[in-house]
């Protein structure tokens, strides 16, 4: 996500909330109780409540058992509107919402491929948080991309002879699922009043219909399951979907090489090294 380490500050900030009285009496009985003048308990409370989607954000973009790059956008757009002020701050508070304001405008770039990863995430694929323009941007980027991957130039659109044809295929669409997890991100679902689109080609055929994932962490399987239906969409999504939107999942593995290749294990042969770094790995699993 960036640089800064909301983890740290918001654990850190937690780990004082729950000692704070039993570190005040400590530091009176040494005579040093200045030294929490400047930590007020309701602004603590603030300060923990407020950081905590943050926290949420950098933990789920951190992940690498599952695709994260479709997260960015609906995070970035979620962490800008719990940034509005609100009309019950007090001065420092309305102080801390325009600081992280600032910071997500300066740090958090959206480029075209965050929307595409987003679009190619079936709850989401009305991009409802966009404007109309950005929408039709996105598509038209899609199509591109796929007549870019289509091979020998032919015609990316797919085409339906008659109704028919055309019902058929929508029968393939495994049926509808309960989904496991509940989404922080509701109100940009698609919903039962979004299947308008014509049905020209993939695109317009992935928009229209209705989809339902089992668990709306899988969109690898979701794609795999679906490939018959979206071949040219599903073969996108496979190159785009395995872009982390973080790399601390990188820098995980180089810490773990580091701890396996130290001083007493210089002469461990790079398949030793492959072998315990993937049980390491497997293990978190």
């Amino acid at each position: 996500m960036c640089e800064t380490r909301f983890s740290t500050v918001y654990l850190t900030l937690k780990s004082v909330h729950e000692i704070y009285n039993e570190l005040c009496e400590k530091l009176q009985s040494r005579r040093e109780e200045e030294c929490m003048d400047n930590i007020a308990p309701d602004l603590l409370d603030f300060l923990i409540s407020f950081l905590e989607p943050f926290y949420a954000a950098q933990r789920e973009l951190e992940g690498d058992k599952y695709t994260t790059l479709n997260l960015v956008c609906l995070w970035n757009e979620k962490l800008k509107k719990h940034c509005q002020p609100s009309s019950t701050d007090n001065p420092q508070q309305a102080f801390v919402r325009h600081t992280h304001s600032e910071f997500l405008n300066q740090k958090m770039k959206i480029h075209m491929l965050h929307k595409v990863a987003l679009f190619l995430w079936p709850t989401f694929n009305k991009l409802k948080m966009m404007t109309p323009t950005e929408v039709s941007e996105v598509h038209v980027h899609v199509r591109t991309l796929l007549e870019e991957e289509d091979e020998g130039g032919e015609a990316t659109t797919t085409t339906f002879e008659n109704e028919e044809d055309e019902a058929h295929t929508r029968t393939l669409s495994p049926p509808a699922a309960k989904r496991k997890r509940s989404s922080f991100f509701a109100q940009w679902e698609k919903g039962d009043d979004d299947d308008d689109a014509p049905v020209r080609d993939e695109v317009n055929l992935y928009i229209s219909q209705r989809h339902a994932m089992a668990d709306d962490r899988d969109l690898l399987g979701w794609w795999r399951i679906n490939s018959s239906i979206y071949p040219k969409l599903a073969k996108l999504a496979r190159s785009v979907l395995c872009i982390p939107a973080s790399s601390s999942s990188s820098e995980r593995v180089f810490s773990a090489a580091g701890r396996t290749i130290d001083q007493r294990r210089t002469s461990l042969k790079p398949g030793t090294v492959d072998a315990i770094l993937f049980l390491h790995d497997d293990h978190k699993i």
